[in-house]
């Protein structure tokens, strides 16, 4: 069951009898989906714990093959072994990311560019899921191919007032509740518009990715 932790103190798991086949369903706190942790509250604490304990042990190994590379294949190494690892599922993640999980994250990343050098600039997984969050919003906006439900997902602000940010701008969500402002709704649309006016205006998706990096 999935809900806010006010509402699941108020349910009774015991009366949920759900079966498939005659088979119940057991209910349980947490599930594994897509490589996710999902919980009842969908925090998604617990999968960042899990998370940046695989990629500081990946680290650790960075270090001891460090000798043996250069700086550049170093960096290489870890984009494709640890990156992923940090930034999978941003879109579920970015907001919801609790400040003590941002600061255990960005000592993962400071040990990394400690083992690699100041010569290779290693990528930040704050800044690959801002990327990839403004990404969605385009494809949400421009992109054809992408479900009717996600094509009503964010509004261009539009006014009779002729203003710099009218027709570029997108219109926040209102919300009731604060589990609702770390959601991609609600974070997708503050940080488009954070966006330079010229690439808010872009239509085209690679246009796009080429400012955005």
């Amino acid at each position: 069951m999935f809900g806010t932790s006010q509402r699941l103190n108020k349910t009774d798991n015991s009366t949920l009898q759900l079966y498939h086949n005659s088979t119940p369903i057991a209910a349980t706190q947490t599930y594994k989906y897509l490589g996710l942790t999902l919980t009842s509250s969908l925090n998604m604490s617990q999968h960042l714990a899990a998370a940046i304990k695989k990629a500081s042990s990946r680290v650790h190994l960075l270090r001891k093959m460090r000798s043996f590379m250069d700086a550049k294949t170093t960096k290489l190494i870890y984009q494709a072994m640890i990156v992923p690892i940090l930034t999978y599922g941003s879109l579920s993640l970015y907001g919801s990311t609790p400040p003590h999980i941002k600061s255990k994250i960005e000592k993962v990343e400071d040990r990394a560019q400690l083992i690699i050098g100041n010569s290779e600039t290693i990528p930040k997984a704050e800044s690959i899921k801002r990327k990839q969050l403004c990404t969605f919003v385009h494809k949400c906006l421009h992109n054809d191919d992408i479900c009717s439900e996600l094509k009503e997902y964010y509004t261009i602000r539009k006014t009779t007032a002729n203003t710099r940010c009218n027709g570029t701008k997108l219109d926040i969500p209102k919300i009731k509740l604060e589990a609702a402002r770390k959601s991609t709704y609600y974070q997708g649309a503050i940080v488009f518009n954070e966006l330079p006016k010229t690439t808010r205006k872009e239509t085209n998706y690679r246009t796009v990715k080429k400012q955005l990096n």
